[in-house]
C-alpha cells in the first residue's frame, strides 16, 4: 500500500446566502488529510483555469467554478453530495 500525502487539494463549501458551491485550492503542508477524493482525468489541450505562481495566491481564496470543465464541476458536485469536502 502507497501512503500518499497530496500537497494540495481542492476544499468545497458552500455559499450560506444562496446555496451555490465554493471551491479554494487548500495547501495540506504534508499534514494528513481525510477523507479526500481523487479523480483521474485526461486533461487534453489548453484549460481555462490554470494555478500559476502568479495566482495561487487567488486560487487559496477561491477558484471559479463556473470556468471549469463540465466534468470537474460534476466531479466536485458528485464529492460535496457524498459528503466529502
Amino acid at each position: 500500500m502507497v501512503n500518499f500525502k497530496p500537497t494540495r487539494l481542492l476544499k468545497i463549501k458552500r455559499f450560506q446566502l444562496d446555496g451555490t458551491l465554493c471551491v479554494q485550492l487548500y495547501q495540506t503542508y504534508g499534514q494528513e488529510v481525510a477523507p479526500y477524493a481523487a479523480l483521474s482525468y485526461c486533461w487534453g489541450g489548453d484549460q481555462p483555469i490554470k494555478m500559476t505562481s502568479e495566482n495561487i495566491c487567488q486560487h487559496l481564496t477561491r477558484l471559479n467554478y463556473t470556468k471549469m470543465p463540465a466534468t470537474i464541476r460534476d466531479a466536485i458536485t458528485i464529492t460535496w453530495r457524498l459528503g466529502t469536502r
